[in-house]
């Protein structure tokens, strides 16, 4: 992270925010073409797209709340196409939460010792020496969500097999 732009002093902190104001605004400008239940909807989006780059600081679950902020996509489709949510938006979202923690821990992991030294929160650091072992237990409950959401029998056969090798995978680890 010291090579990024704002810590190198490429972009000012005044610079990010307004890029992210505009961006922002532009976001919420599409936003309302779409039905008042989406315009709501984006409303939470914004919360936890806006909240994510500080969770580190407060709890040690930030890949969990960023899987909440790119899984909020899914009720925010659902909502634009049908106005409506169901249980399978539901299932969907917890799904692609739980798949973001997962591969979010794997980056996480290589920061490790980084993080502890100057006092962050992360699930690699919760998760310890069993972290490989939970990523392929998320992973696997990740694709059963999945399947349960699709009635097509080849796309839950095949997640079935991704929720095994999750877990082959933790347990050589």
């Amino acid at each position: 992270t010291r090579n990024r732009p704002i810590v190198t002093g490429r972009v000012s902190d005044k610079e990010a925010l307004a890029v992210f104001a505009v961006l922002s605004l532009c976001a919420f400008g599409l936003v309302l073409l779409m039905n008042k239940l989406t315009i709501i909807m984006s409303l939470v989006g914004v919360v936890l797209a806006a909240s994510y780059p500080f969770m580190k600081r407060f709890h040690f679950l930030p890949q969990v709340h960023l899987g909440a902020a790119f899984g909020w996509t899914v009720p925010m489709a659902f909502t634009a196409q049908a106005n409506e949510l169901t249980p399978v938006t539901w299932l969907l979202f917890f799904a692609t939460v739980l798949w973001t923690t997962a591969y979010d821990t794997m980056y996480a992991m290589a920061d490790r010792e980084d993080d502890l030294k100057i006092g962050v929160k992360s699930t690699a650091i919760l998760f310890g020496p069993l972290d490989r072992k939970i990523i392929g237990v998320i992973q696997a409950i990740s694709g059963v969500c999945d399947a349960f959401s699709h009635a097509d029998m080849v796309y839950v056969i095949t997640l079935a097999d991704v929720a095994a090798l999750a877990i082959e995978n933790a347990r050589l680890y």
